[in-house]
This record gives C-alpha cells, sequence and structure tokens, in this order.
C-alpha cells in the first residue's frame, strides 16, 4: 500500500516539524527539486522527504518512508 501524508503546521504539530527540521540541517532529509516554465516565468517546485519518520511522538510510533 501506499500513502502519502502532509504535515501542515500547528499547535499538534510542533514536535513533528522540530524534528523533521533537525533532519534538514543535518542534511538528512532528501530534497528534490524541479523546474519549469510556464509560459511567462519559470516555477520552481521543491519537495523534502524523510524515511523511517514516525507517525506521532511516542516511542512505539508505526514509522513510515
Amino acid at each position: 500500500m501506499d500513502f502519502l501524508f502532509v504535515c501542515k503546521p500547528g499547535p499538534h504539530t510542533l514536535r513533528v516539524y522540530g524534528w523533521a527540521d533537525g533532519l534538514v540541517r543535518t542534511g538528512e532529509a532528501q530534497t528534490v527539486e524541479k523546474s519549469r516554465w510556464n509560459g511567462k516565468q519559470r516555477l520552481t517546485e521543491r519537495h523534502r522527504y524523510i524515511n523511517q519518520a514516525p507517525l506521532r511522538d511516542s516511542d512505539d510510533a508505526l514509522l513510515a518512508n
């Protein structure tokens, strides 16, 4: 099964964002950039992803890629 989870900033996600930001700073998060021309301007899409990310803030959390 394939799933995609998106986490928006908010009070319930502060720990997840802190954890993810730490991985970005250390270079452990993967980044993919794609540029394209829409006829008027160049647009760049940037996506970051993390492997083995916990789905909740607990020691027994399920890990997802």
